[in-house]
């Protein structure tokens, strides 16, 4: 079932800054790529938010999953070519039967636990 794919102004933000970033250090190119996977895998979790990768992490709050871009690459081919070594993951959890609200998207170094949404915690 798909469903509808809902991201918040933190996730909007992380995004803008990914795309940024990839332009400025690596050129026009890889921002393209990069907006391709990321569309790619935003696309893919709401076709199948429970998909093989996607994690679901009730160790930071009921209902909350982590789904690696890198899983998506596959799917994400340019002109240009595509995103090789993907390192950002898309924090998300599921709302009723046809939401799916991405709370962040954060590189896979980061510590999630100080990134994401409040509302996503255990309380």
């Amino acid at each position: 079932m798909r469903r509808q794919v809902r991201l918040s102004l933190p996730a909007q933000a992380d995004i803008a800054h990914i795309l940024a970033e990839s332009e400025q250090l690596f050129g026009l190119a890889a921002r393209r790529r990069y907006d391709a996977l990321i569309r790619t895998a935003l696309k893919d979790i709401g076709e199948n938010a429970e998909r093989a990768g996607a994690r679901h992490r009730s160790d930071f709050g009921p209902g909350v999953f982590v789904y690696p871009l890198m899983l998506s690459r596959a799917r994400a081919q340019t002109p240009e070519g595509k995103v090789r070594r993907p390192r950002h993951v898309i924090v998300f959890r599921l709302v009723g039967h046809d939401l799916v609200d991405v709370g962040r998207v954060l590189h896979d170094s980061m510590d999630f636990i100080r990134h994401i949404p409040p509302e996503y915690r255990q309380g």
